[in-house]
C-alpha cells in the first residue's frame, strides 16, 4: 500500500456516502409535502436510511478502531479534534436512529413527518460538514504528519478490515 493512497478507502465510503443522500432528500420531500405518507410508500425511504446508518456505522467502526487510535498515539496534538469526530459520529448514531424510529411511526403518528423531517436535515448537515471537515483538514493533517511507514501500515489495515 503507497502511503500517499493509505487513505483513499475512508475518502471512498465518504463518496459512497453522499451518494445515497440525493434518495433520502427526494423521500424526504415527498413525505414532507403529503405526497406520501402511508407506510407502503415510507417502506422504501426506511430501507434507504437503514442502509445509510449501516454504511455510515462501517465508516465510523474504521475511523474509531484504526485510524483515530494511531493519529491520537503518533500526533497527539489532534486528540481534541478527534473527540470532537467522535461526538460527531454519536450525534449522527442519534439523529439515524430517531430519524428511523419517526419514520417507522408514519402514518400513526402525523408528527412523525416533521420529526423525521428535522432529524434528516441535521443528520444530512452534520454528516456533510463532518465530512468535508474530515477530508479537508483532518485526512490531509494525517497524512502530511504521520511516519510514511505508519500511513501504510493503516492503509494496509483499513483495506484488509474492509474486505472482512
Amino acid at each position: 500500500m503507497d502511503a500517499n493512497r493509505a487513505l483513499d478507502f475512508l475518502y471512498h465510503t465518504h463518496t459512497t456516502l453522499r451518494a445515497q443522500l440525493p434518495a433520502i432528500a427526494t423521500g424526504l420531500h415527498r413525505l414532507v409535502h403529503g405526497k406520501a405518507t402511508d407506510h407502503a410508500a415510507v417502506a422504501p425511504l426506511i430501507g434507504h436510511v437503514t442502509a445509510l446508518r449501516c454504511a455510515a456505522e462501517d465508516h465510523f467502526q474504521q475511523e474509531e478502531h484504526y485510524l483515530f487510535p494511531i493519529l491520537v498515539e503518533c500526533l497527539p496534538e489532534v486528540a481534541g479534534a478527534v473527540n470532537g469526530l467522535l461526538t460527531d459520529h454519536d450525534d449522527m448514531r442519534y439523529l439515524i436512529n430517531t430519524l428511523l424510529a419517526a419514520l417507522q411511526r408514519i402514518p400513526q403518528e402525523h408528527q412523525a413527518i416533521e420529526e423525521a423531517s428535522t432529524c434528516a436535515s441535521r443528520y444530512l448537515r452534520l454528516l456533510g460538514d463532518h465530512a468535508e471537515m474530515e477530508e479537508e483538514t483532518f485526512f490531509r493533517y494525517a497524512q502530511d504528519h504521520l511516519d510514511p511507514q505508519r500511513l501504510t501500515e493503516l492503509g494496509t489495515t483499513l483495506n484488509a478490515a474492509r474486505t472482512k
